[in-house]
């Protein structure tokens, strides 16, 4: 008989973490799961593997036993896989991801995905516009754009809001005309290419203001909030790559609203996908799903 290999990493995470938060925090799931995959695992064998105790979780005489034998045989399975599928063939994934979302939020998440899958190498590319041609010379590929294709699968990633931000010297320094909507007489940064959001920025929210003069026009967003970090001017921008920013305090919301972006973030890869793709874009999904929470608390801020 052959147990499901899934629940089988996580008894050997637990019994090696003697944890079921530390060893959901490793593989990146809730503790619900884990709880979850170590029952249908011990009903599986018929057999209690492991008991909740004050000083965490311990194994028992069953699973002393058996911990090894599972620890040994996913360390073969993974340094086999390494040597059939290593780097000549496949453990390089090549990306080409747009600066922000991958300054923002990408790199501070790689290092859970190194952990459940340590034998792929990523090798990112780091630009400001879609590419003409995705997925030409790259795997993945996570830009501020749609592109179809019979070729090639896109989906959009995230359901992002536009905000205006600002320093919070910036907002003291010219809070009265903020609270009456007067934008006019305000300085303001813009990322090349969004010129007419000010715009519909105004007319979403029904304001007859004139939109700020803009003085600064930067190639992305990254640039655009370090700017604004150092009290240059209001600037347009988008939720996601705000909003670490905004938990630190570095930025502050300029005026209360927000504006649905229409075109968003999306994920292109191959219609098929090669088994480092998907496990990219598994362990991608669960990122997204994790990253819904810290959104609405910056939502609400």
């Amino acid at each position: 008989m052959l147990p499901p290999l899934r629940a089988l990493v996580v008894f050997e995470a637990v019994a090696r973490l003697r944890s079921v938060s530390l060893a959901a925090k490793e593989l990146n799931v809730t503790q619900a799961a884990i709880s979850q995959q170590l029952k249908q695992l011990e009903s599986f064998l018929d057999t209690q593997l492991l008991e909740r105790g004050r000083s965490g979780m311990t194994l028992t005489h069953a699973g002393q036993k058996y911990h090894p034998v599972v620890s040994y045989t996913l360390g073969q399975l993974k340094k086999k896989t390494q040597s059939l599928f290593g780097e000549e063939k496949s453990e390089v994934l090549r990306m080409r991801v747009n600066n922000s979302l991958a300054q923002q939020w990408l790199l501070p998440r790689l290092k859970s995905f190194y952990r459940q899958y340590p034998f792929i190498r990523i090798d990112i590319d780091t630009v400001d516009w879609p590419s003409r041609n995705p997925c030409d010379t790259v795997d993945v590929e996570i830009t501020n754009g749609r592109y179809g294709g019979s070729d090639i699968q896109t989906e959009r990633l995230f359901n992002e809001q536009w905000h205006l931000v600002c320093s919070p010297k910036y907002y003291e320094k010219h809070k009265e005309k903020l609270v009456r909507f007067e934008l006019n007489d305000l300085d303001a940064i813009q990322v090349k290419g969004y010129e007419d959001d000010w715009y519909s920025w105004l007319h979403f929210h029904g304001l007859t203001s004139a939109p700020p003069r803009v003085i600064l026009e930067v190639n992305n967003s990254l640039q655009a909030m370090q700017a604004a970090k150092h009290d240059i001017g209001l600037l347009m921008v988008r939720s996601l790559v705000a909003m670490d920013m905004l938990e630190k305090g570095e930025l502050v919301i300029a005026m209360p609203g927000e504006m649905p972006e229409e075109r968003g973030h999306y994920l292109i890869t191959q219609s098929k996908r090669p088994p480092k793709v998907q496990l990219f874009c598994d362990w991608l999904y669960a990122q997204m799903s994790h990253s819904k929470p810290d959104l609405e608390v910056m939502l609400q801020h």
